[in-house]
């Protein structure tokens, strides 16, 4: 089988801190793709107003399904950064470069890396930014530094 999962590619929405999965589904299905692009969002803190002990975990949603096996199967492949969506996980953080990143997302998205680079047995190093494989301005200053980093540490 050739769609191994290879790494992680990492996004943002270039939209506002309400932005919830459904929008993001809309969008994409809008475009003609049978589903949202990404297998993880996380979420602005101002999109979920029912949680009042918010953790980090509360802003990670599934978007795509994943299996736990180590490829990315018809239906698991991702509509997210052209040339990579069989092989990559999607990432993507809701936001945009009027607003910094709220803490417990730089928490969610630090963690949402760490859990998945361990369930499919990935180093820090396959993290990659959506900039670095097509061209484009996503994610962003503030989530390509916070990657960076990422790939420094031990987070598997």
């Amino acid at each position: 089988m050739d769609n191994k999962i290879q790494g992680l590619i990492i996004h943002w929405t270039a939209s506002g801190s309400k932005t919830t999965v459904e929008d993001i589904r809309g969008w994409h299905k809008a475009k003609g793709w049978r589903d949202i692009g990404y297998h993880r969002v996380i979420l602005h803190p101002d999109s979920i107003a029912e949680i009042s002990l918010l953790k980090w975990y509360h802003l990670v949603k599934e978007g795509r399904e994943l299996d736990d096996d180590l490829y990315l199967e018809i239906g698991e492949e991702g509509a997210h950064a052209k040339g990579f969506n069989k092989s990559h996980i999607g990432i993507c953080v809701v936001g945009n470069t009027n607003y910094t990143m709220h803490p417990l997302q730089k928490v969610a998205l630090r963690e949402t890396c760490r859990t998945l680079l361990t369930r499919f047995k990935l180093a820090p190093n396959t993290i990659k930014l959506h900039r670095e494989v097509n061209q484009t301005a996503c994610p962003g200053e503030e989530i390509s530094e916070l990657i960076k980093k990422f790939r420094t540490e031990r987070l598997a």
